[in-house]
């Protein structure tokens, strides 16, 4: 039985001990924590853990109608009565999944999550797109500028992406530099066109895991933008993100849905490039018809719209 950080569940860092690991240990039970905040709070650490109970042979992790026991609690006051359920190992090891991924559904409701999303039929590259790590780094560039004018580009932190939306420029009181130089060219710029941008650092904490939003082609001044690398951005290779595909994207990213589903997999705080072009997508039509419900909806109401046009779809579990 060990307790560790919850981060070597996912993502590209750990595929290899995953594979190497799992194949040698056969998984038994987990314990989830709901606060990040108890375990080390002496330490005043802050770290996702969880507590797993493996024992050694792989032969139980194939062995058809196997489960394993999922616990979990708030903290550590209720440690002694946590809340049980369990969990086919089929589901939290599926045994096709080269990255070794471990989910960890903590109840029935998250088990309902992972059937429906995982029955969606695209990834991103199936759908013609792909997803980028913005190309500035801000220590090693001296083309950031603090006032704009003729001959800069704005430029785009993580602070600027918000829930649906893109707020640039933040003013006066945001201490980075929101323009860069023109000049920098393709190395650090990107082409002026539609993309949905996602903050590519999250925490446990906050009311969505994923944070998306559409910067759309033309919307800001001065052509392309530095985008820096704490976003990813999703784009068209080679063309144009049309609008109510872009919206339907950004949306679904940011629904309740894909929130559960993400956090399911998910201990890390990074958002990787790696688990959103892993992550199942609907058919681009049913996208677009969650995108077109965005469009003509009023700002405030557009993640309302988009959910419930995903409930018409039958695209169910978003809040």
């Amino acid at each position: 039985m060990f307790i560790v950080p919850r981060s070597f569940a996912s993502g590209r860092y750990f595929q290899a001990f995953r594979r190497r690991y799992h194949a040698q240990m056969s998984l038994e039970a987990a314990h989830l924590f709901g606060s990040r905040r108890d375990a080390f709070a002496a330490e005043a650490v802050l770290q996702e853990s969880v507590i797993l109970s493996h024992r050694k042979g792989a032969t139980a992790d194939t062995t058809a109608g196997a489960t394993i026991s999922v616990s979990s609690s708030d903290g550590l006051d209720d440690l002694r009565a946590p809340r049980r359920h369990t969990v086919p190992r089929a589901a939290a090891l599926p045994p096709d999944d080269p990255a070794g991924v471990l989910w960890l559904p903590a109840g029935p409701e998250d088990l309902a999550v992972l059937e429906a999303v995982r029955g969606w039929p695209e990834r991103l590259a199936g759908l013609g797109l792909a997803i980028s790590t913005g190309p500035v780094v801000p220590f090693r560039t001296e083309a950031l500028r603090r006032e704009g004018g003729p001959g800069t580009a704005p430029m785009l932190w993580m602070q600027h992406v918000r829930a649906g939306e893109v707020c640039w420029p933040l003013g006066a009181g945001f201490r980075k530099p929101e323009h860069i130089d023109s000049a920098a060219g393709r190395a650090l710029l990107v082409p002026d066109r539609t993309y949905v941008l996602l903050r590519r650092f999250s925490a446990k904490e906050g009311a969505r895991r994923l944070t998306a939003a559409v910067l759309e082609g033309g919307r800001l001044p001065g052509g392309g933008p530095g985008l820096e690398n704490h976003l990813n951005y999703i784009h068209c290779p080679g063309g144009e993100l049309d609008g109510a595909l872009a919206h339907g994207l950004a949306a679904l990213l940011g629904s309740g849905l894909i929130d559960s589903f993400f956090r399911i997999q998910s201990g890390n705080t990074q958002v990787s490039a790696t688990e959103i072009r892993a992550l199942p997508l609907p058919p681009a039509a049913q996208i677009r018809e969650i995108g077109a419900a965005v469009l003509a909806a009023a700002p405030g109401a557009r993640q309302e719209a988009a959910d419930q046009a995903m409930r018409g779809l039958g695209l169910s579990g978003c809040s």
